[in-house]
């Protein structure tokens, strides 16, 4: 769904997307300004294993972000958008001695021929001793047919890695930016795995201001129950204020009751999801991973 802000004052008018659709240049736009989100990755599933213990999920990355501003000229009188839906987590195992299954990665976000690369998927839950890593992630930026003038490029938050006691957190994503503040959404926690004992699943990526250390969205809370979803993030154009939200945490195990548990769901926009915990013989399955949030477009037209 696309809305606009009326015109004010200043000369400036905003479409959201939250969904894919069409952008109609204004005829007095003299200069465009877009920020993209694509969709976080899922996060993997976690090891079903035969024995005492078997590795979490990888969390999944977080989806990228990049701003640009041309002059109105360099776009069509409309435009394409494609908002890139967060990716799967991967689903639980039930069969003893299976590994994880990755999740899926996050779609691209575009608008014309400016399009942001989605998230990486978390890797499935592998081997008891917790050798689980997150896929590669993706953060990058494919060309247009103009030159690049980017504001800010933000770098996706990687995920955590599952273990087989407790797993990794998901890394914060820490603006350094004095304009714009622009980042990307933070990465998801590693799943824990099942053990003798309980484990904890990573938190989620947070989503920082390192100016003074400001928490903007903090990652989703890891426990040895399911992993805490990630926060949403903030998003006011045109006062650059554009922070992506943050990453959902890895499940846990509870021992004593031998319950596995699932990753949270990446936070709004372009979060990525936890992974889920790692299961042996007692319990039904493993935990799943969660869901990568999906992307998100401002485009901010100037008069």
């Amino acid at each position: 769904m696309a809305t606009n802000n009326a015109i004010n004052n200043g000369g400036v008018i905003t479409t959201t997307f939250t969904n894919s659709g069409t952008w109609t240049k204004n005829n007095r736009t003299r200069v465009v300004s877009i920020a993209l989100w694509s969709g976080g990755g899922g996060g993997g599933s976690g090891r079903k294993g035969t024995l005492n213990a078997a590795s979490g999920g990888g969390g999944g990355n977080g989806g990228s972000f990049y701003a640009v501003s041309f002059p109105a000229t360099f776009f069509h009188s409309s435009e394409t958008v494609t908002i890139g839906a967060g990716g799967n987590g991967g689903a639980a195992q039930s069969t003893d001695a299976t590994n994880g299954i990755n999740g899926s990665p996050g779609g691209n976000t575009s608008v014309g021929n400016i399009v942001v690369l989605g998230g990486g998927a978390g890797s499935g839950g592998g081997t008891t001793s917790g050798n689980t890593s997150s896929l590669f992630p993706l953060h990058s930026f494919l060309g247009l047919d103009a030159p690049v003038s980017p504001i800010n490029q933000g770098t996706s938050g990687i995920g955590g890695t599952g273990s087989n006691l407790t797993g990794t957190a998901g890394s914060n994503n820490v603006s350094s930016s004095f304009v714009g503040l622009a980042i990307a959404g933070g990465g998801g926690g590693g799943g824990g795995a099942a053990t003798a004992a309980d484990s904890i699943g990573g938190a989620g990526g947070a989503i920082v201001f390192d100016i003074n250390g400001y928490v903007v969205a903090a990652g989703g809370a890891g426990s040895n129950t399911t992993g805490g979803n990630g926060n949403a993030g903030l998003y006011t154009v045109p006062s650059n204020v554009l922070f992506g939200g943050s990453g959902g945490a890895g499940g846990g195990f509870i021992h004593t009751a031998n319950t596995a548990s699932n990753g949270g769901n990446g936070g709004y926009p372009g979060g990525a999801g936890g992974a889920g915990s790692g299961g042996v013989t007692a319990i039904v399955s493993s935990g799943a991973g969660g869901n990568g949030a999906n992307g998100l477009v401002l485009i901010t037209e100037y008069f």
